[in-house]
């Protein structure tokens, strides 16, 4: 995503407060910052090596909750979540993957 895209976000965030939070996730290596390709004026932020590994433990926690917490949620049920824990992990990642490759972007110089 680009800031703007985080600006416009429904969370609302101030920017100050993103651009501290960008730049902290940023530090830590769990986003990388790039510039497009297209338009070299407009960063985007994908998420790194890191915080890619976090997704196993965001799909225990969705898993967790959709079997502990179902009733007390009004959204509808989420697509994949009755499949193997491996196997979802893997076609997040691979997702992610596809999305990433698709994308015309080269790192910025820190």
């Amino acid at each position: 995503m680009t800031f703007k895209q985080f600006s416009e976000s429904e969370e609302r965030i101030a920017p100050s407060i993103l651009s501290s939070r960008l730049k902290l996730l940023t530090s830590y290596e769990l986003v990388t910052k790039h510039k497009q390709v297209t338009n070299k004026k407009e960063n985007i932020y994908l998420l790194g090596e890191k915080a890619i590994e976090l997704s196993s433990i965001i799909v225990d926690i969705s898993l967790w909750g959709n079997e502990h917490l179902r009733t007390f949620n009004t959204i509808s049920d989420i697509e994949g979540l009755d499949q193997d824990r491996s196997v979802l992990i893997e076609q997040i990642k691979a997702r992610y993957t596809s999305m990433v490759a698709a994308l015309e972007v080269e790192p910025c110089n820190l």
